[in-house]
């Protein structure tokens, strides 16, 4: 990494790890190339208004400023109609009887963090029984101006975690109903589930009364969406969501741990903490922090997965899971059986056809062609520089004594 990326990144990860800590001086101490990376990374990373918030509060001027002051403003509007689409999402269900949990983003937006637009709200996830899913999508579906979101595949509860997801076009909201949180066969998912439904909190937002999991919940949550289901493709604001979970709520830590234990995300769990912890992170609970140690290559790997682009992350995630397809074997002769082998839901999202219709075989050379152009790409970009034996390493570390094969739960993108 340049050295201005490697400040600008630096910088960016120790603002989110302390956004309240003394982040003036790192700030006003950029570069322009320093503080036009920071820009670029908080905008991939969407944090551009939190570090705009923390500029402001260490009374900061950048080079940036201006831009960020743009970005924040927008973001406020944007929260504004997304906090009125989910109310009316809540309502129509909460007029049909049913109680949806709104998981990880809603509580931290408007339960923990200074200010709601500070916590951007990618999608909306709501867990709802498996017994009420579908029937909440059709619902949804039937109201004006809720429609299958453009880039949804046709599938129900057998696949994945969740239905399709659904767009409020009115205020530009995604809907994700889901009935499980975990695509992948995790081990906890279902015990996760079982603790949520059992432990909630309300929120009220515009009048409506919003269920979501408790705090020490909604932790455990986060820490395995961000490790075991994303390996932090999902960015770095785990780091400022932990900060503000941990200083809005009394955590029991003991109980935090002994859950964790229970669902077996004590590794997960150990990581981000060391994570926030080496970005200077002030909320570490000492029962952690006394007893950790993981290796300085682990917690590099991390952070560049946390900052890495999309297609990084697509181009880690297939080598890994051809890896694991493949005992080990990322060569052209293990990604050339894999093609023999394609994923039937997949194939179904590209012709947009049930996987169960004849028709989704037409989307097999798309498939091939985009899987084979990737493949490559992997192969010349993150193979060949290193950063996958880095990524590897970091996917079999989060496991521990979980299959890394085939079945395994950390697998990046699904298929």
């Amino acid at each position: 990494m340049k050295l201005a990326q490697d400040m600008a990144a630096q910088v960016l990860l120790a603002c989110l790890a302390n956004p309240e800590g003394d982040n003036a001086d790192p700030l006003a101490r950029l570069s322009k190339s320093e503080s036009d990376h920071l820009l670029m990374l908080a905008q991939r990373s969407r944090c551009a208004a939190l570090i705009h918030h923390i500029a402001a509060r260490a009374g900061s001027e950048t080079p940036i400023s201006r831009q960020l002051a743009h970005e924040a403003r927008d973001q406020a509007l944007t929260s504004l109609a997304q906090a009125r689409g989910l109310v009316r999402t809540m309502r129509v269900l909460h007029e049909a009887g049913m109680e949806p949990i709104a998981l990880k983003g809603v509580a931290l937006a408007y339960r923990d963090y200074p200010a709601p637009q500070l916590r951007v709200l990618r999608d909306v996830d709501l867990l709802l029984p498996a017994s009420e899913v579908e029937q909440a999508h059709s619902l949804l579906l039937s109201q004006e101006g809720f429609v299958p979101a453009p880039w949804a595949g046709q599938y129900g509860p057998e696949f994945g975690h969740q239905l399709p997801e659904i767009v409020d076009e009115e205020h530009g909201l995604v809907i994700e109903l889901h009935h499980r949180l975990n695509a992948r066969g995790w081990a906890g998912d279902a015990r996760l589930c079982e603790m949520i439904r059992a432990e909630t909190e309300e929120i009220e937002l515009m009048g409506e009364a919003i269920r979501v999991p408790s705090a020490r919940l909604n932790l455990l949550h986060l820490v395995e969406h961000a490790t075991l289901h994303h390996v932090f493709s999902n960015g770095p604001t785990i780091l400022a969501d932990l900060h503000y979970l941990a200083k809005a709520n009394a955590l029991d830590w003991e109980a935090v741990l002994s859950k964790a234990r229970e669902l077996q995300l004590m590794r997960p769990l150990e990581l981000v903490v060391m994570l926030g912890l080496r970005h200077g992170a002030e909320w570490i609970p000492a029962q952690i922090e006394s007893q950790s140690l993981i290796p300085v290559h682990i917690l590099d790997a991390a952070d560049r997965a946390m900052l890495a682009r999309g297609e990084t992350h697509r181009q880690l995630a297939q080598l890994w899971r051809l890896a694991g397809r493949s005992e080990g074997g990322t060569g052209t002769m293990s990604a050339a059986a894999r093609a023999l082998h394609p994923n039937q839901n997949e194939l179904a999202y590209l012709t947009q056809r049930s996987p169960r219709s004849r028709l989704r075989w037409l989307g097999y050379p798309r498939w091939a062609i985009e899987k084979g152009v990737r493949f490559f790409k992997a192969r010349s970009t993150v193979k060949r520089s290193g950063e996958y034996a880095g990524y590897a390493s970091l996917c079999s570390w989060i496991a521990g004594e979980f299959s890394t094969g085939e079945d395994s739960f950390i697998a990046g993108e699904a298929g």
